[in-house]
């Protein structure tokens, strides 16, 4: 109960300050977010209280998700202004560790219920769930920044399937995010559609191998059921690829 009270209020807090970090934010939910915060902390060391090792990982999985938002902040951002987006440097996402840093929150529960088995944070078993996630996440989220990629685009959100579409298109310094709209969306469509279904399968098949191997996922059904839902996400973007690209060659 106290760790997923302590994902709860972690989600709860990360929700809202995702929000400033879109520029979005409100003040009066910053007092909110620090709460949930605090709680979330409290809840997960009252789940595992003599553990050093879990609440190491904890301050260690934290750590890494504020670096993250940081990081993103700070290099995957361009300069709006009306509809002129300014682009200093795209950013390297590399590997796409990023992705699955930002919300590396979402294994702790997973690894808790493992430590109260008595399972070592180096055990295999634990590698192994901390594998899955890290899989599943960055899968999880390339097919939400695909989905959102005009969005972005217009904020100056440089997400990693804008910063591909970007490449893709020839972009580099300036772009007109409404008068290249639909070229942008062609490109989009004929060519970083694939980059992004590809990555979000190969992705997925690591996911899955780490299920099928891993004596800790006894009843894994819940989990495979994620993973099927994003691979059946990517491989319906790619059949609709063709009816996206005749309408915007209408419209």
């Amino acid at each position: 109960e106290n760790l997923s009270l302590g994902s709860l209020f972690g989600w709860a807090a990360y929700t809202i300050y995702d929000d400033f970090l879109d520029d979005e934010g409100r003040p009066v939910t910053l007092g909110a977010a620090n709460v949930a915060l605090r709680r979330s902390i409290a809840a997960f060391g009252k789940a595992l209280p003599d553990d050093m090792a879990f609440q190491a990982l904890l301050d260690t999985t934290l750590d890494r998700i504020d670096t993250a938002n940081t990081w993103e902040v700070m290099y995957a951002r361009g300069v709006i202004a009306g509809s002129l987006l300014t682009i200093n440097r795209l950013p390297d996402y590399g590997l796409l560790d990023q992705l699955a840093d930002r919300s590396a929150g979402h294994m702790l529960v997973a690894v808790g219920v493992a430590r109260l088995a008595e399972y070592a944070l180096d055990s295999n078993e634990v590698r192994g769930l901390e594998g899955f996630f890290h899989h599943f996440l960055i899968a999880r989220q390339l097919n939400d920044d695909a989905h959102d990629w005009e969005a972005d685009l217009s904020r100056g959100h440089l997400s990693a399937v804008v910063t591909h579409l970007l490449q893709d298109a020839g972009v580099s310094g300036q772009v007109d995010v409404v008068a290249d709209r639909e070229r942008l969306q062609q490109v989009f469509w004929q060519t970083t559609i694939e980059w992004v279904s590809e990555r979000i399968t190969n992705h997925c098949q690591q996911a899955r191998q780490k299920l099928a191997t891993n004596p800790l996922f006894q009843h894994p059904a819940e989990f495979e059921g994620w993973v099927d839902r994003l691979e059946a996400a990517a491989a319906q973007a790619l059949s609709e690829r063709t009816t996206a690209n005749d309408f915007i060659k209408t419209f």
